[in-house]
């Protein structure tokens, strides 16, 4: 034991290995331990869930064991960005400072990769000059390419019509059937996946593949001893998410033009199908219509009380089948038609389990946006599937974040997971919070429902904007939210020679905004839950912090809405939402500080954290900063840092 210890110990020390690989090295005690914790649960086959704070190193902490004890790993991060950050930074670190080679390779999704057989025979389904111009560099890129991976194609916004043509999905994938199967990009990223010894993956392919119906052998990941769920906070999400069977018109649109394209290049006349065409955009046209004044997500029970979406549905789906049929009749199929008959049968089967009675398990609902609509039947509870060895392959589970912790417990994430014996613990963030940022909720600003509350805000924190020259982020519970801070900081703006300057979600992609925002001076960064986590503004790009309300899920929504009618349980406020509420309220305070030197401000605008009889426990799982109550005292931090 002394010597495991003493490994540890030496690896870690200002002098050791690791300080020789990290530039400005200091050494975090939490590291060290949570390292030693880990490679202790190796040793005992037993899984583990860890907090660890924000600038421990926890991707250091708990690579190091794993790879030190040669395990086969997979690990599975919440984005591709971090997939990229852990193989281009984190990894090369780990090398030099072991001493090891050791094979790593990067893993994502079929839809991230060109398909051969697609590219060759989609090329007629473009019909605008700019998605023939968008497909013939798609072409020039896929003829060079020894990965196939789009992210590396140079300035190419791909839409969704183009990315469904050019690469492939489990349905409509030709498998080993293929003629290009052996140059298939995805089957190569595949068997280096099965040669490497750490596979990095994000969680939207790992469990894109976990729910996958096909057989082993055309799933992408391969077994492994040791299973990493690095940002597992919105796990859950994620896996009821892909746990989801999901019928979608924009699909089914693609699939028939894809259908149709095939058929033009055919004997087949398509005089046989116009009669089916004609009343299948008649019947989308009417549904659209009737959900036209919906909410964007509403539970379907709510809309087939009139039984309209029930015989919509059942005609769709005697649509698809009388297609299906009339293709079979006409004894004119080949691979690429197939294909598209493999999908309709999909969305037919799917049509046919809608139309069925509720199940008491599962939510039903519908997601419109402009032009389409989605229908998911989603289950309610999947805390199983972390116990089902035969998909895990009796794995080792890690799961680590800086916020699974609730109450300073992991008795909701065990809750969620249903890993009652699961081996916990928490490592503390090495920053020193409470001489660092400060933290303030204003008593006077109206109820957060009140339809003077932004305007209020905005009143309220613009002093606090002004004399930190921008450098703000705000983080809204919703679009309204931005729109309606945006408008309320310009109208100042017309009254103020101050040249601040205001970006806002939506603008542009997510990335541009975060680099434009670091670049800028003076600047204004408003967004909603895309940016409550993975935002890494270090030093003086971030010093103050605004969140607008606490992040609670609307009751209304369907998936929270069948759950609690579900559990039929009168606490579920307390023992859902407000764990909810907590784990991204540190999220999103967790966006203040993320290096030792950071200093800064947040403010709260929702007085209910002081006033709710709930409001003492988020606030107990908060980063400790320093409370103010007195506006000046936030006014001279700022103008002290």
């Amino acid at each position: 034991m002394s010597d495991k210890v003493d490994f540890f110990d030496n690896f870690f020390s200002e002098t050791g290995s690791l300080s020789k690989a990290v530039e400005n090295y200091q050494i975090r005690a939490g590291q060290v331990e949570m390292a030693k914790f880990i490679d202790e649960a190796l040793l005992t086959n037993q899984s583990v869930a860890i907090e660890a704070g924000t600038g421990i190193g926890k991707t250091i902490g708990y690579l190091m064991p794993l790879i030190r004890q040669n395990k086969k790993i997979i690990i599975s991060t919440a984005t591709k960005n971090l997939q990229e950050q852990m193989l281009k930074k984190d990894f090369p670190i780990l090398q030099k400072a072991l001493g090891i080679n050791f094979n790593v390779t990067l893993l994502k999704g079929r839809s991230n990769y060109l398909c051969h057989h697609r590219i060759q025979n989609n090329s007629n389904l473009f019909y605008s000059k700019k998605e023939v111009l968008a497909f013939n560099d798609i072409v020039h890129f896929f003829k060079s390419s020894k990965t196939g991976d789009i992210s590396e194609i140079q300035d190419l916004e791909l839409s969704g019509n183009l990315l469904h043509a050019v690469t492939s999905t489990s349905e409509n994938c030709l498998f080993n059937e293929c003629k290009f199967s052996k140059d298939c990009f995805v089957n190569r990223a595949r068997r280096r996946a099965h040669q490497a010894e750490v596979i990095i993956v994000n969680h939207h392919l790992f469990f894109s593949d976990f729910f996958n119906d096909h057989d082993e052998a055309n799933n992408l990941l391969p077994s492994s001893d040791v299973i990493v769920f690095d940002e597992a906070h919105n796990l859950i999400d994620l896996a009821t998410l892909y746990s989801s069977k999901v019928f979608s018109s924009l699909k089914l649109n693609r699939v028939l033009d894809e259908f149709i394209s095939h058929l033009k290049k055919s004997v087949v006349s398509l005089d046989k199908f116009s009669n089916i065409f004609q009343q299948y955009n008649f019947l989308i046209s009417q549904m659209m219509d009737y959900v036209k004044d919906e909410n964007r997500r509403v539970s379907l029970h709510k809309l087939i009380k009139l039984d309209f979406f029930k015989e919509a549905s059942d005609k769709l789906s005697d649509l698809i089948n009388n297609l299906i049929e009339t293709m079979n009749a006409l004894g004119f199929i080949n691979k690429d038609i197939d294909s598209c008959i493999n999908e309709l049968k999909c969305m037919h089967n799917l049509l046919k389990q809608i139309a069925e009675p509720l199940q008491e398990k599962n939510a039903l609902w519908l997601e419109k946006f402009s032009q389409s609509f989605s229908i998911h039947i989603t289950p309610i509870d999947v805390k199983g599937i972390f116990n089902d060895t035969s998909k895990l392959s009796n794995s080792i589970l890690v799961f680590t974040s800086a916020t699974i912790t609730t109450n300073g417990t992991f008795d909701y994430f065990k809750e969620l997971t249903g890993l009652s014996d699961i081996k916990t613990k928490i490592f503390e963030s090495p920053f020193n919070y409470n001489k660092n940022a400060i933290l303030h909720i204003p008593q006077d600003l109206p109820d957060p429902n009140a339809h003077d509350f932004f305007s209020s805000l905005v009143d309220y924190i613009y002093p606090a904007i002004k004399l930190n020259q921008g450098r703000t982020l705000i983080l809204t519970t919703s679009l309204k939210g931005i729109d309606e801070i945006a408008e309320c900081i310009e109208s100042i703006l017309k009254k103020d020679t101050n040249n601040l300057k205001i970006l806002k979600q939506g603008l542009y992609s997510n990335h541009q905004l975060i680099s434009q925002f670091k670049k800028s001076q003076n600047t204004v960064l408003i967004g909603s839950y895309s940016f409550w986590e993975g935002v890494d503004l270090i030093g003086d790009d971030l010093t103050l912090l605004v969140i607008d309300k606490l992040p609670f899920k609307s009751p209304d929504d369907p998936i929270v809405e069948a759950k609690i009618s579900l559990l039929k349980d009168k606490n579920f406020f307390m023992k859902t939402q407000i764990p909810m509420t907590t784990l991204m309220m540190k999220q999103g305070l967790g966006r203040l500080i993320r290096d030792f030197s950071d200093k800064g401000v947040a403010i709260i605008g929702d007085n209910r954290i002081r006033k709710k009889f709930y409001g003492k426990q988020i606030l107990s799982s908060l980063p400790p900063y320093k409370m103010v109550s007195d506006y000046n005292e936030v006014l001279q931090f700022i103008e002290d840092m």
